[in-house]
């Protein structure tokens, strides 16, 4: 977690903060400050700023949803021959998932896209990668995807991002930071187009959160009122995160 930045100005507005509690018992409170008309006292995001902002929520997101779930495999789907569609390649993922829940119910998976670069037969074609709360029958799971591409027309490889082996299994910390990777690369490359999804996630994956909400004081004293809840609930070290303008924030109990 970044050293802490910027205090948030002491005046009177809203703060809108999310709480997740993690089944492991650690606690992460994210949230903003609205400040009132005529305050605010930022010119108007670039289209660049925008941007990053979105894949900066991306990153946060992929990282909450990864430890809450334990996602600790990486999977990665490949075609024989480089499939450039992104749109194709998100149909065939979601037919490929269908088939796949009809076995495994309880099988979860957050993921993300990677135009493959590293030359060989799939140069210049996509590759979803996928963090999977599980380990599942690798057979199994081959054969549902080439029942959607074609019979060895693509592959499903499993492997850990510490390198530990075939079908090791790693943390979800590391599984999430490898999915940001590819985030963060497809955000610099700009091979999404506008509308497109960063990333995707199976169903029931949704994380359980709770709202706060706060209204006149300062957005000090809403920061302290957050920080002495958590408090109540955890012994664990309080990290604290806030953006440079002081305006969005973080407290967790985890790095």
């Amino acid at each position: 977690m970044d050293a802490e930045r910027r205090r948030p100005e002491k005046f009177s507005g809203i703060t809108f903060s999310r709480v997740i509690v993690f089944p492991d018992g650690d606690i992460q409170v994210s949230g903003s400050h609205c400040p009132p008309p005529g305050k605010r006292g930022r010119p108007r995001a670039t289209p660049e700023e925008l941007a990053k902002k979105a894949n900066d929520r991306a990153r946060r997101e992929i990282r909450t949803v990864s430890k809450y779930f334990g996602l600790c495999y990486l999977w990665t789907l490949t075609y024989r021959g480089p499939r450039r569609d992104r749109k194709a390649c998100f149909q065939d993922v979601t037919q490929w998932l269908r088939l796949v829940r009809r076995v495994y119910p309880e099988f979860k998976c957050l993921g993300a896209f990677e135009l493959h670069q590293g030359g060989g037969v799939n140069d210049g074609g996509i590759h979803v990668h996928l963090g999977v709360n599980e380990f599942y029958d690798v057979s199994f799971l081959r054969r549902c995807w080439w029942s959607v591409v074609g019979e060895k027309q693509g592959n499903v490889q499993v492997e850990g991002p510490n390198q530990c082996g075939y079908g090791g299994r790693s943390s979800p910390r590391d599984v999430a930071r490898y999915l940001c990777k590819y985030i963060s690369k497809e955000f610099e490359g700009s091979t999404r187009l506008a509308g497109e999804h960063r990333y995707f996630r199976s169903r029931g994956i949704e994380v359980p959160t709770e709202r706060k909400i706060f209204f006149g004081c300062n957005f000090t004293e809403h920061e302290f009122a957050l920080l002495e809840w958590m408090k109540t609930r955890t012994d664990k070290k309080i990290s604290i995160w806030r953006s440079e303008n002081g305006l969005q924030f973080m407290f967790c109990t985890f790095p």
